[in-house]
């Protein structure tokens, strides 16, 4: 039988064919949408404009979490994920506030850290104190 603690840190993250270029096309799609829905709020544009834009942006970010998620939930314990859900959770404040600038401005700074960040960061658990 298997536990849950097994289902959700496999000893080998899973894998598919194709894994690589459906997140890639999740990826592409993120940028699509953040583009037009960045431009909608830095340019003061009708919310129903960009608001489609938006949805792509959460849809896609939603999508690439729930793969790593699918993988090995050991992406949630590390500072990449707590990063990744930090900024879903912003994004999902954009259309609720007046905030939604600073909010766009801190997601892509975030985004930016740990894409480029060292290993030994993004891998790091705060939970483990240490990259895992």
């Amino acid at each position: 039988m298997t536990t849950l603690s097994q289902l959700l840190f496999p000893e080998q993250p899973r894998d598919f064919r194709g894994r690589r270029w459906f997140n890639i096309t999740l990826r592409s799609l993120h940028l699509v949408g953040l583009l037009g829905a960045g431009a909608g709020v830095l340019f003061s544009i009708e919310k129903s404009v960009w608001m489609p834009y938006f949805w792509l942006t959460l849809a896609s970010g939603s999508g690439m979490i729930l793969l790593e998620l699918w993988s090995s939930a050991i992406w949630a314990l590390q500072l990449r994920g707590q990063a990744t859900l930090i900024k879903l959770l912003l994004l999902s404040l954009i259309p609720q506030t007046s905030w939604d600038l600073p909010l766009l401005i801190v997601i892509v700074i975030l985004s930016s850290v740990f894409a480029h960040a060292p290993g030994r960061v993004r891998y790091y658990s705060i939970f483990q104190r240490r990259s895992i």
